[in-house]
């Protein structure tokens, strides 16, 4: 596992200035060790980190007499690879993809479980291919100028070794800012610099003689082919298929930690992972976000501290030691200086971002060198509602079916059948007939929303993409193999990772059972009376069932964001008004509707009536300006 870079120039030969410049941008991680090959015109180099046993003697970059080539891997699939190639199992993950290559070039990538991104370069015919795994959850950015191909983990690297000078991306400024969500990308390939793109999930780029060709190697709909099967068995298959995806990721050269709530997702992948680390003689370690001391919360539904669900959890689970972090020291701003040049983006999810970073930093100072998360299990293994299940039921001409599972909610939960009808043609004219698109917290100025049809690129997404409540199956498939997300989350899990130096993993977004979960009957996911149906049926008898069967309440991490920064409001308010203030946010930001926040922090502070969520849109601003202050000049 590591962090690659690299140049291909058209004229003259790389040299080793090139790899201290490009070595550099790695600067603000924790590298364990550093490898670099030149030839001729061409550098290719290694970041390593040795998250798991075989990176430890792993030697990446290679060269032999065809190719030069350097990956950024983890091979889930080992076994069944090494059969295929014919090959020694105990070969690293390197070793197993280079083989892979060289035996099925640009088919590689159907016969790979894991994640990964690779670059190869023929020494006899110059050309190049740079890949990225099926959900780019190892991410890799590219750029091509007149001085040649350069590609890297990180960005930074790339900024440091070009001639050009490296504009901030417009456009890309112009998504972001035109809301307050944590959503970054409305394009896939899309980054904050003008000219360097993320290579797209499940894509691959060939490179000759200065012309970049985009090649899709997997189209997410040739693994639709759905299950003819009873609920019963899909539960099983689920059971069987997460389970083995769970064990093939605790291949640590060290400790395995988990980010752990006590919701479904994230308890599912414990609940698998401590038994299967207690027989390999290793323990789990938890590591859960709650609020700080004084902070409360009257909502009966949203639970902002899952400490006792935890805990109960735990009691039922052996072999996880958990660890409750509240960061008493910290606030969405304190860390805007340390994150955003590791993000390389003005991010908007500070809420969570911090707390996150700090649960990195103390499991890498235990020696745990692998994070597990459920974090994309909304969209895949706790997926489902009443609703969705009917309207596909109805739209599929299942009607009887769509009849009974309607009178199974309302016998689950008392509601008669009436009402349910009422909720539901609701939520269809809410949800489907009346979609509008409303800007409230836009920041981007209105000729930049204009130049870039800022409101119909989030129509179409809107329009193609499940909003989980009442979906389409077509709408769930593009929402779960959704690019952009792919992209978002793995350029924070690639570069968040990188800085402390550990690999993040979510089994929640394995390829199997996103494919699963695109073939299982949608009664599994919403039947029988229950939504989120594959994790309360399918996993009894591994997650308990205080979890299992809460449909009363719902985590909410960050739930004091407002009341730490209210809290930390003196010392930061000097900092935030310079934010606020940076000439060079207005170059893409409209300036009255900045000052208007400023008049409400000034008056009001961060807990104010008269502009609601205006401490998320404070942090939204000085990411944005800390990013210009970092970026705009190199």
């Amino acid at each position: 596992m590591s962090a690659i870079y690299g140049a291909v120039y058209k004229a003259g030969k790389a040299v080793e200035a090139a790899v201290n410049k490009m070595q550099q941008g790695y600067s603000k991680c924790k590298i364990d060790k550093y490898e670099h090959i030149l030839f001729q015109n061409v550098m290719m180099g290694c970041a390593h980190v040795f998250a798991t046993k075989e990176s430890v003697d792993e030697i990446l970059p290679v060269e032999d007499e065809d190719y030069i080539y350097t990956a950024d891997v983890i091979i889930d699939n080992r076994t069944q690879l090494a059969s295929e190639l014919d090959v020694n199992e105990e070969l690293s993950d390197g070793a197993l993809l280079f083989l892979a290559f060289k035996k099925w070039k640009d088919k590689m990538c159907d016969h790979l479980i894991g994640i990964f991104s690779a670059c190869f370069y023929d020494k006899k015919t110059e050309d190049l291919w740079l890949f990225t795994d099926h959900t780019s959850s190892r991410c890799v950015n590219y750029y091509v100028s007149k001085e040649g191909f350069f590609f890297s983990t990180m960005i930074t690297p790339i900024l440091n070794v070009v001639q050009d000078k490296i504009d901030i991306s417009e456009k890309f400024i112009a998504y972001c800012e035109s809301n307050c969500s944590a959503d970054l990308l409305f394009e896939a390939e899309l980054t904050a610099f003008e000219g360097v793109y993320q290579l797209e999930a499940g894509h691959y780029i060939h490179y000759h003689e200065g012309i970049v060709d985009k090649k899709r190697y997997f189209d997410p709909m040739s693994l639709y082919k759905k299950l003819r099967i009873t609920e019963e068995e899909g539960f099983k298959l689920f059971r069987d298929t997460f389970s083995k995806c769970v064990e093939e990721l605790l291949r640590a050269n060290g400790e395995v930690g988990i980010t752990l709530s006590s919701g479904l997702d994230s308890s599912s992948v414990a609940c698998v992972a401590a038994p299967l680390l207690e027989k390999r003689g290793h323990k789990l370690y938890s590591y859960t976000s709650i609020p700080i001391e004084g902070y409360t919360n009257d909502d009966d539904f949203l639970v902002a501290n899952e400490e006792n669900g935890v805990r109960k959890m735990c009691q039922s689970v052996s072999n996880i030691e958990m660890e409750f972090v509240n960061c008493p020291d910290k606030n969405a701003f304190t860390d805007l200086k340390q994150l955003v040049p590791i993000l390389e983006c003005p991010y908007k999810s500070g809420v969570n971002l911090v707390w996150i970073d700090y649960i990195y930093n103390q499991a890498r100072n235990k020696n745990i060198r692998i994070i597990l998360k459920g974090q994309y299990g909304n969209s895949t293994i706790s997926y489902g509602t009443l609703m969705t299940t009917v309207f596909q039921l109805f739209l599929s001409g299942h009607w009887i079916k769509c009849i009974k599972e309607i009178n199974a909610f309302g016998a689950r939960n008392h509601i008669a059948r009436k009402k349910i009808l009422k909720v539901i043609k609701q939520a269809y004219d809410d949800n489907r007939k009346n979609r509008t698109i409303e800007l409230n917290e836009a920041f981007t100025k209105l000729e930049l929303l204009n130049k870039y049809s800022v409101i119909d690129v989030i129509k179409k997404i809107q329009d193609t993409e499940a909003n989980t409540w009442i979906d389409t199956q077509k709408e769930r498939f593009d929402s779960m193999w959704a690019s952009r997300i792919f992209a978002h989350l793995g350029a924070f899990d690639t570069k968040l990772g990188l800085k402390e130096g550990i690999v993040v993993r979510d089994p929640t977004k394995d390829i199997r059972i996103l494919q699963l979960c695109m073939n299982l009957p949608i009664t599994c996911f919403g039947g029988g009376g229950l939504e989120r149906r594959l994790v309360r049926e399918g996993m009894e008898g591994i997650v308990p069932k205080n979890i299992r069967l809460d449909t009363r309440h719902r985590g909410w991490q960050g739930a004091d964001l407002e009341y730490r920064l209210s809290k930390a409001w003196n010392e930061i308010k000097d900092d935030v008004m310079n934010y606020l203030d940076n000439d060079s946010i207005f170059e893409y930001l409209d300036t009255n509707e900045v000052q208007k926040l400023k008049e409400t922090l000034g008056n009001d502070g961060v807990n104010s009536e008269n502009n609601p969520r205006a401490c998320v849109k404070m942090l939204v601003i000085s990411a944005l300006s800390e990013f210009l202050n970092e970026f705009k000049e190199k």
